[in-house]
């Protein structure tokens, strides 16, 4: 384990695969990490490994939680000729959806289409007069 590391995408860059054994977990960010960079990331399933994988679970998630039904699993999927071609389409929809600055312009649009201008341009005023 390598603990922090930025920008992680130098380390994924030298990985064959990403294997996540973890049975309970939020959004695997790591997974995320590792098809954004088309690095094939297995796991058990979780919640959530829908959005990530889409239509493609099958190639990445066994069944059950196995570790010799990964192990064929992820043989299998390592050595299909569809890998490289699946890896840029999930890379590619990752990116659009999670990349961290694709992730902000998004959250910054919402918050203009929710919060009248009025609002955010007088909290700082609020806040200085209360002091």
């Amino acid at each position: 384990m390598l603990g922090y590391v930025d920008p992680v995408e130098k380390v994924l860059a030298q990985v064959d695969a990403i294997v996540l054994t973890s049975v309970r977990e939020g959004l695997p960010r790591t997974l995320a990490e590792g098809l954004m960079g088309k690095t094939p990331s297995f796991s058990f399933g979780l919640p959530g490994l829908g959005e990530l994988y889409g239509g493609f679970s099958s190639m990445f998630v066994p069944e059950t939680p196995s570790a010799e039904k990964l192990a064929r699993l992820m043989l299998e999927t390592l050595s299909d000729p569809a890998l490289p071609a699946t890896l840029d389409e999930l890379g590619e929809r990752l990116k659009a959806r999670h990349d961290p600055s694709t992730y902000s312009e998004r959250l910054l649009a919402a918050i203009s289409e929710t919060v009248p201008d009025s609002e955010t341009s007088h909290a700082g005023d609020d806040r200085n007069r209360a002091e």
